[in-house]
């Protein structure tokens, strides 16, 4: 039996990537053929929405990668050292050095890849616009008891869930 739910674009994503892996190594010893069944046909459901924007996601990195190579480059090259001469880094961040020389390349890099930084903030706003837009899908009823107590969920999990858990 099948319902029909109204969710955004990134839900659809959040969620397929929640089934993948939460769900998808599940076995009918763990949850029964029904509930499997009902796991693989959301899967399938949602698979192609999410493919769609793993694209867009990955389209973006590329544009990314070879400015972002170099910037990461640029910030090992001005960081602290430790006394093993590892970059220092704080709250993820690199400990710059000469701030002013560093400052001043990073400048220089962003002029260099000024296009590619657009069509990266250009493809982000739409990315960010498709991860909005609504779609209805026809999607299985899954019981709340149907959810095998194998499954361990956080609360933000469970929530990408309730669109499709129905209690009993």
């Amino acid at each position: 039996m099948s319902q029909t739910v109204r969710l955004t674009k990134g839900h659809v994503f959040r969620l397929y990537q929640l089934v993948r892996s939460k769900f998808l190594t599940l076995s009918t010893q763990d949850a029964g053929v029904k509930t499997i069944y009902k796991v693989a046909k959301l899967h399938d459901i949602l698979k192609s929405e999410a493919e769609t924007i793993r694209k867009a996601i990955s389209a973006i990195n590329v544009m990314l990668a070879e400015y972002e190579n170099e910037r990461q480059r640029i910030c090992t090259k001005y960081a602290k050292r430790d006394e093993n001469g590892n970059p220092i880094t704080e709250a993820g961040q690199y400990v710059i050095e000469d701030k002013e020389a560093f400052e001043k390349e990073i400048k220089q890099l962003k002029e260099r890849y000024k296009d590619q930084l657009e069509s990266a903030k250009k493809a982000n706003e739409e990315l960010d616009q498709l991860l909005e837009e609504e779609i209805e899908l026809a999607v299985p009823k899954i019981e709340l008891s149907e959810l095998p107590d194998k499954v361990q969920l956080t609360t933000l999990e469970f929530e990408l869930l309730l669109p499709i858990v129905q209690e009993e």
